[in-house]
C-alpha cells in the first residue's frame, strides 16, 4: 500500500473531497462528531431474547463464525485481524416471515402463538395459504424460501435484469414473479405499494414511516448472527470496521450486539461504497436525514439504521468499491480491508481512529 502522509490530506478527506492516488481507491474519511451521544433503543433487549431463542434452535443451523488473517494482521500493523465467515441473509428473512405468521394468525384467531415447527409441518396450512408476502430485489431469494419454509404464499418484485440462477432458484421455490421496470433503488418502493394495492404483506429489513416492527424483528436476527461473530473472537475487538449497504441495517445491528457487549471500548468504522455513501453524508450534514423519509433508494440511511449508527458509530468510510474487488474475501468484506489497509497506511489516519500496533480488528460484511 502507498503511505499517504500528511494532515492537510486528512482534513480534505473529513471534508467529502476524495483523495485520488495512484493506484488507490479514492477514500473518504470522517470521524463522527455526534459519537457517543444518548439515543433512543433501537432494537430491544427482550425482543433480541426472543429471537435468539428461536432461531439458535432451529435443527442445522450453525453460529456463525470468524476467521483469522494472520499475513494480514502483520502486513498492516497491527496484532490480530478477524474477518467474519458466513453471512445470515436467510435467518433474517426467515425470521422476519415467522413473526408475520404469528402475529397474523393470531390476529385472525387461528392460533394464539403458532410455533415455528407447526407451520413447517403444515398444521395451519389452510390459512397460511391465505397470507401472501412480499419481497424484493436482495432479499427477494430469502422472503421466497422462507415463505415456502412456512407454507405462506409469496410473491416477489424483480428488475428485468434479475435473470439466470436466481429467477430460476426463486421460480423452485414456488414464488411468483413480477417484474418493474422503475429505477427506484431495488424495487422496494413498486414492491410496497403492489403489497398495499393487494392487501399483502412486504418483508423486508429496511424501515420506513408506519412499517418499523417486522423490520426491527430481522434487525434482531441480524444481531444474532452479529452477537455469534462476537463470541467466536478470542480477544474483543479494538475496532469493527462493517460494510453498510441497504441504508444500513446489518450495520447497525451490528453496532447494537457490540455495544450490548462491549459498551464503547470497541470502535465501530462503517464503511460504504463511494457512490452509496449516504451515512456519511449525513453525519457530515450533523445528522439530518438526507433524501426523503421513505426514499428506498441504497444511498438513503435507513430509518432504524440511522438512529443506531448516527451516535454510535465512531467513524464513516467510504471508497470506490470496483477499486476494493479481488481480495478473496467473504461477501462485502472485501470494501471493509480495502478501508482498513488505506487507514494503516497513514499516520495521521491511524492517530484519528486509535489504530495501533495492539488493535484487534475485526471487518464484518454486508
Amino acid at each position: 500500500m502507498r503511505n499517504w502522509r500528511g494532515t492537510a490530506a486528512m482534513r480534505s478527506a473529513e471534508a467529502g473531497v476524495p483523495r485520488t492516488m495512484p493506484a488507490e481507491p479514492p477514500f473518504h474519511l470522517l470521524i463522527n462528531p455526534r459519537h457517543g451521544v444518548p439515543g433512543i433503543v433501537v432494537l430491544p433487549e427482550g425482543a433480541f431474547r426472543r429471537a435468539r431463542a428461536e432461531i439458535a434452535g432451529w435443527p442445522g443451523r450453525a453460529p456463525v463464525a470468524a476467521r483469522s488473517l494472520d499475513d494480514w494482521a502483520k502486513r498492516l500493523g497491527i496484532a490480530a485481524l478477524h474477518v467474519e465467515e458466513g453471512g445470515r441473509d436467510g435467518d433474517a428473512a426467515s425470521y422476519g416471515v415467522l413473526r408475520l405468521l404469528v402475529t397474523e394468525l393470531a390476529r385472525r384467531g387461528v392460533a394464539a402463538a403458532a410455533k415455528a415447527a407447526e407451520l413447517e409441518s403444515g398444521r395451519f396450512a389452510e390459512a397460511t395459504r391465505g397470507i401472501t408476502v412480499v419481497g424484493a430485489g436482495d432479499e427477494a431469494l430469502p422472503v421466497a424460501l422462507a415463505a415456502a419454509r412456512f407454507g405462506a404464499r409469496c410473491v416477489v418484485v424483480l428488475r428485468p435484469g434479475y435473470e439466470g440462477a436466481l429467477r430460476d432458484a426463486i421460480a423452485v421455490s414456488g414464488a411468483m414473479i413480477r417484474t418493474h421496470a422503475s429505477d427506484e433503488g431495488d424495487g422496494l418502493r413498486h414492491a410496497a405499494e403492489v403489497a398495499a394495492a393487494e392487501g399483502w404483506f412486504i418483508v423486508s429489513a429496511r424501515s420506513w414511516t408506519g412499517q418499523t416492527e417486522l423490520p426491527r424483528d430481522m434487525m434482531q436476527a441480524q444481531r444474532l448472527a452479529a452477537a455469534e461473530t462476537l463470541d467466536a473472537l478470542p480477544h474483543p475487538p479494538s475496532h469493527v470496521f462493517v460494510r453498510a449497504g441497504a441504508g444500513g441495517t446489518k450495520a447497525a445491528a451490528f453496532s447494537v450486539a457490540l455495544r450490548a457487549r462491549h459498551g464503547i471500548d470497541s470502535r465501530l468504522v462503517v464503511v460504504e461504497p463511494a457512490h452509496a455513501s449516504g451515512l456519511l453524508v449525513c453525519a457530515k450534514h450533523g445528522g439530518e436525514p438526507i433524501g426523503q423519509p421513505d426514499d428506498f433508494a441504497a444511498a438513503t440511511p435507513d430509518l432504524l439504521a440511522w438512529q443506531e449508527l448516527g451516535r454510535a458509530s465512531f467513524a464513516f468510510a467510504a471508497l470506490d468499491e470496483a477499486a476494493a474487488r479481488g481480495r478473496g474475501l467473504p461477501g462485502g468484506a472485501d470494501l471493509t480491508l480495502s478501508a482498513l489497509s488505506v487507514v494503516a497506511a497513514d499516520s495521521d489516519a491511524r492517530t484519528r481512529l486509535g489504530l495501533r500496533a495492539g488493535s484487534r480488528v475485526l471487518l464484518a460484511a454486508d
